[in-house]
Order: C-alpha cells, then structure tokens, then sequence
C-alpha cells in the first residue's frame, strides 16, 4: 500500500481512518509529505498524537476528527490517499469510495488495506485457521503507551470485524474501479 503511494511522490497525503496513526507515521518515514490523518474515533486520534509526538513527526503529521464519508476538503486538495479497514465500517461503500477519489487530484494515487471472509470454503478454512494463529489476543491492552506494537483489545476488535465483512459484492468492486478511473481522469 505505502509503495503504491510513493510512487507518485506526493506533497500532500490523506490517511483516512488513521487510528493510531501507523500509516501516516510510515508515510512520513518514506516521503517528504505533508500528511494529514483523519479518524472519526477521538480515543484513536489521541493515541495517534501520542504516537505522532513521541516519533518527533508533529511538523509534517496533522491529525483531524472526521469522517471519511464526508471528508471536510476540497475537491483534488490531496496527491495520495491511503484507507485501512474503513470499508467494513460504513454504510454505503460504494459512495465512501467515490469521497475519498473526490478529494485524489488528478494522476493522483488511492490505495488501501481491508480483509475479507473468503466465500469459498476451502480458503475460508484456511483464512479461519490463520487468524487464530496469527491474531494474538493480549490479556492487557498496552497500545496506548507510544512504540507499542502490540494492539490490545484492538486485534479483538479487528479479527471480529473481519469475520463480520465478508468479500465484497461485484456491484462494490466495479463501482470502486469506476471511481478509481474518475480520479485518474480528472
């Protein structure tokens, strides 16, 4: 996802649902940016400034409360955009797709990171035992201390909502490529 965005060396980059600012932080470390994160959780965003502080990067990461259904900037006003795990949370992702390309300026570069269920049974067995495997669980949440790496009762949240977003449906996929095509052609 970051090298997709690096590739079109951006001045500017929005990272919608940025949480704990993790993308945002590894943008700032592969770019000269400016970037922008934005998340519609104040708990998330506060500990995405604590971590923006404690990285040293408050000059070229600015966290905002909002939504990415209905991003408060105009329209091109950024040169990359990065998205994780935002589809699984709103209503109509379609037209949440079609927000995020709005604010991509022309030749611009949008990339993303979700997980799905996969429909067919064989591979969802082997997504079901990967998970167990790889998702750990931590008795206490620590993600609050800057540096952490380790997600707390947030991977509780994450495997659930992952078992809870099944793969997209073709109606999804195709309007998300229309709405890529639009914000290269502007």
């Amino acid at each position: 996802m970051i090298d997709h965005v690096i590739d079109v060396e951006p001045r500017t980059i929005l990272d919608v649902a940025t949480g704990p600012a993790g993308v945002a932080l590894q943008l700032a470390d592969r770019t000269t940016a400016s970037i922008v994160g934005i998340d519609i959780s104040p708990d998330m965003l506060g500990r995405g400034k604590r971590n923006v502080r404690a990285a040293g990067r408050e000059d070229r990461i600015a966290l905002v409360l909002g939504q990415g259904e209905h991003l408060p900037f105009r329209d091109a006003s950024f040169d990359a955009l990065t998205f994780t795990y935002l589809l699984r949370y709103v209503a109509d992702p379609a037209s949440t797709i079609a927000e995020l390309a709005r604010v991509v300026r022309p030749g611009g570069a949008m990339a993303s990171l979700e997980f799905a269920v996969p429909t067919n049974r064989f591979w969802r067995w082997w997504w079901w035992l990967y998970t167990r495997a790889f998702f750990r669980w931590p008795a206490q949440d620590s993600a609050d201390e800057p540096g952490s790496t380790s997600a707390g009762s947030s991977d509780r949240a994450s495997v659930s909502s992952i078992a809870g977003f099944p793969c997209q449906p073709p109606r999804v996929r195709g309007r998300a490529r229309a709405s890529r095509r639009s914000a290269r052609a502007r």
